[in-house]
């Protein structure tokens, strides 16, 4: 409708490689991304990004049919949520 704001966007940190964008085939809309300056996640296709890490993540893999599963390596270190990344399970180093 005319004289509507377009929704606010919060996109992903400029400059910064994408080294792996993840999601899962039951929720494609949620989005995982490991960048240097840590884990992010999206839950409306990317346009909107939380990050759900600080510590610099370099690969992301989401469970096929459970969209908050994710296995994240972070600072070198494999971790696993259940959560969507809200809380982390250290599972050991690579």
């Amino acid at each position: 409708m005319a004289g509507e704001a377009p929704p606010s966007e919060a996109p992903l940190p400029g400059g910064e490689p994408i080294l792996s964008l993840a999601s899962a085939p039951s929720a494609p809309e949620v989005m995982y991304a490991a960048l240097p300056s840590g884990l992010w996640a999206s839950q409306d296709g990317g346009v909107i990004w939380q990050k759900r890490a600080s510590i610099a993540a370099t690969a992301v893999a989401v469970h096929p049919r459970d969209e908050t599963y994710i296995a994240a390596l972070l600072g070198g270190i494999l971790k696993i949520s259940r959560d969507g990344g809200a809380t982390w399970i250290e599972t050991g180093e690579l």
